[in-house]
């Protein structure tokens, strides 16, 4: 039985999320929710390496960020296998080969092992360790060693229990094992700075190995196929090879690239070497170390991490993905199909061009912004990108190795570090550009560079910070921000030809990877730090946590959404993506089980669609259709005015659905709903469409009304409207003597009243009809037609009595009116008139003697109540005799 290992010693990045079986990549960004944006950009860091010799296309590869992967022999290509992989940060492999489907993965925080060829994974070491390299006895496959940034664990069951063994290396950083010999078993351990050492399996002793220089850090050991005594050890400074029971150091004439990664003997001649080196790529010594020549041709990434043979073809995995010796023995062949684990360290639109432009750890891509493949750039193919800058047809790439390229057409490129004293070339670690009235700065390792010509000649700039990361521009107080690794926050007032950090109000010694300025409000700043966001409302004076984003987190970008001002993006080493509509007050989350890979390198956005670099699965891209409330004509205060009471008067606002999904009115709500009203209470409105919403003012009184009408909606950036509304009640108040008494009017006699009708309210007073009751026709009313009288005004009316017998005429007389106060005047008048009463209907004189005469009288009373005048007595006879 053999068991087939992988190792590799690397720093990589924690990444915690659920992974899938992906097999074909999506052509289109879903809406609201994320979608792997890959097609054409393959390649990636590969760390880990594992082949069966018994079957040759049972292959896997472990990549720093995408997981692992699974050989497809009919496209030469990959399979992603991670579902349940917790930690896609893969540190090595192993395969047990008389079992066909168990393989073991070590990550940056454990042992992960599947029983079915990584259909499924389940975590085995839970120790939180990193894992470096795994050693399955040969014979007994339930025995494993793992070698762990804390010493060798043992385990007896095939990885159900562990056990740290207690050995002179308890605690060390232990980067490979590898068995020496079977009965007794012994185990080689490279070990970090502390070079080979010797463990015992059955008695779990270890001691340091004779021969090595002792501070060697081992990155590699390896048996030769044809000669089980001998062995061969990649370290940081040398190869040394095992032989008569010593190590011996081989020599390395030709070898330019001291750090080896990886060595392997070829399996046709024992005096074959093979060596993948840090930065140097690949050599090749036929005499067994004595000599070496470069063996790289088609492979363009510097650093070659696994050297394995899979039958007779030498296979090399490299930090731009996996290639195989071509059959001719002159050159390399790319074996990348499928195999999307790419570092995207930047991402540029290119507006005036239709295309975006990537930048990965390991080559440059471009996408038409219409189609969904992208290509690589072949001559900046092994490039580290670290920034892209376009201006207008010229782009400007920021690398890690060569310093800065630049090109007019994206196929050719020139590569520029001189200065312009010629004193000190530009360093190679660009990690980013700014343009700044004419000028282009980048902020290396070594501090801030200056150029005037487009980016071919560059000067520094004394007393700037190290290890400058990021740059912000704030157009309005013309002040350039520089985010620094340990330096903090330094800013430049004259174009970046001098620089200060401005004392502990721009936070020395902390990690400042971005930089974000209000569009209109330069005093507010975010920065992305490995402490969460920071956020300033000063201009730096003062800083705070930003709420609803751990201060844990490490944000490695941040960016204002295309077109707006208030829209945040950022980006998280760990936890994927948030957005922020109010400036980083608060956050959401803007992940989803899509979003595969939530170590968030770069953000940025164009029209409704965001593009995220990750750190090991490419770029993905998120659609961002959201309905977006407007409401026309905008206002934010409704002002009724002066209404009457027991009226209405209504406003209808407008509001638009701008946004490119459904904007639901979830609820208009008025805080007293009393006098105020509004319809409809909720609402649906697809995108482009209006609805009206009906506000109302009913007031009951005269009163000055105050309210708050609050709109609910599912537009993420406006999710609540308040507008103010506010109205005065107003009506007429009429004044008038409740009563009036005519008095005692002779019969058929008028008597007239002024009555005076005063309006002490403060609205018009309108008089429809005066009438009385009941309608006898002793009382008239002077009134044809409406009478309105202004508030503080009075009319007079008259109104004339009439009595047309002798009584007491009661009555009520009516006002027609909507005013408030008494509307009814009681009336009354006493029809009179006098009452004549003689006491003798006759005189009888008596004889009397002529021509003498008789007097007598008769009586005439006023039993009448109103005053008898007698106007003329006359005889019905005028005979003279009376």
């Amino acid at each position: 039985m053999k068991i087939f290992l992988s190792k590799k010693f690397s720093l990589v990045i924690l990444i915690i999320l659920v992974s899938v079986v992906v097999s074909e990549i999506p052509l289109h960004a879903g809406e609201n929710q994320w979608s792997s944006l890959n097609r054409g950009m393959i390649g990636g860091h590969v760390e880990a390496l594992a082949i069966d010799e018994n079957n040759p296309d049972r292959m896997f590869i472990g990549t720093k960020g995408g997981g692992v992967f699974k050989y497809n022999p009919n496209n030469d290509g990959w399979i992603k296998v991670n579902t349940r992989l917790l930690d896609k940060n893969i540190c090595c492999l192993a395969l047990v080969s008389n079992d066909s489907e168990i393989i073991f993965a070590g990550t940056e925080t454990g042992l992960f092992k599947s029983l079915n060829n990584g259909g499924y994974w389940s975590y085995s070491f839970p120790n939180n360790l990193k894992i470096l390299d795994i050693a399955i006895h040969p014979d007994r496959n339930e025995l494993i060693y793992v070698a762990t940034s804390q010493g060798i664990w043992k385990s007896t069951d095939q990885g159900n229990q562990w056990e740290h063994l207690n050995i002179p290396i308890h605690y060390d950083y232990v980067l490979s094992l590898e068995y020496a010999s079977i009965n007794p078993d012994i185990v080689f351990v490279g070990v970090s700075r502390r070079g080979v050492w010797r463990l015992i399996v059955d008695e779990d002793s270890c001691y340091q190995d004779t021969g090595m220089t002792s501070d060697r850090t081992v990155i590699d050991i390896i048996k030769s196929p044809h000669d089980s005594n001998i062995f061969y050890a990649a370290t940081d400074t040398y190869i040394w090879k095992y032989v008569s029971n010593s190590w011996k150091q081989i020599d390395f004439e030709g070898l330019d690239d001291h750090v080896i990664q990886s060595i392997v003997v070829d399996n046709n001649d024992s005096k074959t070497l093979y060596v993948g080196t840090q930065s140097k790529k690949v050599f090749r010594s036929l005499n067994d170390g004595d000599n070496w020549r470069e063996y790289s041709t088609g492979i363009p990434y510097r650093r070659v991490n696994i050297l394995q043979f899979r039958c007779d073809t030498l296979i090399a995995a490299t930090e731009g993905g996996v290639f195989k010796r071509n059959s001719d023995d002159v050159s390399w062949l790319e074996m990348n199909n499928n195999l999307y684990a790419q570092w995207t360290k930047t991402i540029e639109i290119d507006n005036s061009n239709s295309r975006i432009i990537a930048g990965t750890e390991g080559a440059l891509f471009i996408k038409n912004t219409s189609h969904n493949k992208w290509n690589v750039v072949n001559s900046l193919k092994g490039e580290w990108i670290n920034d892209i800058l376009i201006l207008d047809n010229t782009c400007i790439a920021a690398t890690k190795w060569n310093g800065i390229f630049k090109s007019t057409n994206l196929d050719t490129w020139q590569n520029f570090q001189i200065t312009d004293d010629s004193t000190d070339d530009l360093p190679e670690n660009v990690n980013t550009l700014l343009n700044v009235d004419d000028k282009i700065l980048s902020g290396t390792d070594d501090g801030i560079y200056i150029s005037n010509d487009i980016g071919e000649t560059w000067h520094p700039i004394v007393n700037t910070p190290l290890f400058v990361k990021t740059f912000a521009y704030d157009t309005i107080g013309k002040v350039i921000y520089a985010g620094t690794r340990g330096a903090g926050l330094w800013k430049s007032s004259d174009s970046g030809n001098s620089w200060s950090s401005d004392g502990s109000a721009f936070l020395p010694e902390i990690n400042v990877y971005s930089i974000v300025i209000h569009p209109s409000n330069n005093k507010i700043i975010l920065i992305g730090t490995e402490h969460g966001i920071l956020k300033t409302t000063d201009a730096g004076t003062t800083w705070n946590d930003c709420i609803n984003i751990s201060s844990n987190l490490k944000i490695n970008t941040l960016n204002v959404f295309v077109d707006t001002e208030t829209t945040v993006l950022a980006g998280s080493e760990q936890a994927g993506a948030f957005i922020s509509r109010d400036f980083g007050e608060t956050w959401t989350e803007l992940n989803d089980e899509n979003l595969t890979n939530q170590n968030i390198l770069y953000l940025t956005s164009q029209l409704n669609n965001i593009y995220a670099g990750t750190g090991g699965e490419g770029i993905f891209e998120y659609t961002l259709l959201e309905p977006k409330i407007d409401i026309s004509p905008f206002t934010d205060t409704i002002d009724f005015g002066l209404v009457n009471i027991q009226s209405e008067i209504c406003s209808t606002i407008t509001i638009i659905n701008q946004g490119k999904n459904p904007l639901e009115i979830l609820n208009s709500i008025l805080i007293h709903e009393s006098v105020f009203g509004v319809t409809p209470i909720s609402a649906s409105i697809n995108p482009g469409d209006t609805i009206g919403l009906k506000v109302c003012f009913s007031p009951d009184s005269s009163f000055l009304y105050r309210d708050s009408l609050i709109i609910k909606t599912n537009d993420p950036v406006n999710p609540r409207i308040s507008i103010s509304l506010s109205g005065q009640g107003i009506q007429p108040k009429i004044l008038i003597e409740n009563q009036h008494d005519f008095g005692m009017v002779r019969v058929g006699s008028a008597k007239s009243w002024m009555m005076q009708i005063t309006n002490t309210g403060d609205d018009i007073l309108s008089i429809s009809n005066i009438y009385s009751i009941p309608e006898n026709n002793v009382y008239s009313i002077s009134f044809s037609d409406t009478i309105k009288i202004p508030p503080d005004s009075t009319e007079e009316i008259e109104v004339n009595f009439i009595p047309s017998a002798i009584e007491e005429y009661p009555a009520t007389l009516k006002i027609e009116t909507e005013a408030w106060g008494e509307n009814e005047v009681e009336l009354n008048g006493e029809g009179i008139a006098p009452l004549i009463q003689i006491d003798e209907d006759t005189i009888d004189f008596a004889p009397v003697k002529i021509p003498s005469s008789a007097g007598n009288t008769f009586t005439i009373k006023n039993t009448g109540e109103d005053v008898l005048t007698i106007s003329k007595m006359v005889f019905s006879e005028e005979d003279g005799v009376y």
